[in-house]
C-alpha cells in the first residue's frame, strides 16, 4: 500500500506494549518494528512496580545494528496512585516530541540492572504507521 502523500499522515492509531520482568535480566526487548512505510511513535508511557529506581536504555536497530539512543530513569513506583507514569519520548525526542522509525527499524529497550524479584516494568507505545 502506498504511503499517504502531500503531506504524509499517520494511519489509524496503534498501541504496542512490552513488559520487563526479572527473568529478562538486561536483555534487549522489542517495543515496535517500523511498518512498511515507516512509523511515528508519539508517546512511550512507562510504569514500574519496582521498589528501586530503574534505568531504561533505549536502542534503535537499523539494518541489524543496535544504536544506543538515550537512557530514562524511572522513579520508584512510577504509574502508582502517588507517582506519575514516565513519558520516555521527552528523553528520546525532546525537540520533535515524537520518534520516527523507518521501514524495518526496531525500537528496543532494556534495563541497566535487572528488575527486582516479583516486580515489573510496563511500556506502552502509542503510535501510527505511515
Amino acid at each position: 500500500m502506498a504511503a499517504n502523500t502531500s503531506p504524509i499522515f499517520e494511519l489509524p492509531v496503534k498501541n504496542a506494549g512490552v513488559q520487563i520482568v526479572p527473568a529478562d535480566t538486561t536483555t534487549l526487548k522489542t517495543v515496535y518494528t517500523g511498518g512498511t512505510n515507516g512509523s511515528r511513535i508519539d508517546q512511550l508511557l512507562v510504569s514500574s512496580t519496582d521498589t528501586a529506581a530503574m534505568t531504561l536504555m533505549w536502542y534503535k536497530n537499523i539494518g541489524g545494528t543496535d544504536y544506543h539512543l538515550a537512557d530514562t530513569v524511572i522513579a520508584i513506583g512510577s504509574g502508582s496512585p502517588t507517582v506519575a507514569a514516565v513519558d520516555a519520548i521527552t528523553t528520546l525526542a525532546p525537540v520533535l516530541g515524537y520518534l520516527v522509525l523507518a521501514s524495518g527499524d526496531i525500537l528496543k529497550v532494556k534495563v541497566l540492572a535487572a528488575v527486582t524479584t516479583a516486580k515489573q516494568i510496563d511500556i506502552v507505545a502509542q503510535l501510527g504507521d505511515y
